[in-house]
């Protein structure tokens, strides 16, 4: 496929474009998932302060530690559920700009490439 410069200049400007985007959500991302996982620490601490968590204690009529925690964990899955989504959501973010990223260098390379091809062609003697 032979492209010409206005339609690689014009692909580098998108890709730009596409970069200055991905980096906008990334950092919403980012923000986000610093929310989700503050939340998610706040759920547990309540969770494990309430009156309905079940303490600890030796004997027949008592729960082990693992029990409590697995009871903090069960009462606080959502926020858990939330902050891995926004995690995730972060991660494919950045996917998303280090593939503008490589975009943009592609793009790039065809560009010096296409100035290096029309330089030759305009020496003398060429």
């Amino acid at each position: 496929m032979q492209l010409t410069m206005g339609q690689v200049l014009e692909r580098l400007h998108s890709v730009h474009q596409d970069m200055a985007a991905a980096q906008r959500a990334l950092m919403a991302a980012r923000d986000k998932e610093t929310h989700a996982a503050e939340a998610h620490r706040m759920a547990v601490a309540r969770a494990t302060l309430s009156d309905e968590c079940p303490k600890p204690k030796r004997g027949e009529d008592g729960v082990t530690v693992a029990y409590r925690d697995a009871w903090v964990d069960d009462t606080t899955s959502d926020a858990r559920f939330a902050a891995a989504v926004a995690e995730a959501t972060r991660k494919a973010a950045e996917d998303a700009l280090r593939v503008s990223r490589d975009q943009a260098s592609v793009v790039q390379s065809l560009s010096a490439l296409m100035r290096a091809e029309m330089q030759l062609t305009q020496t003398p003697g060429a």
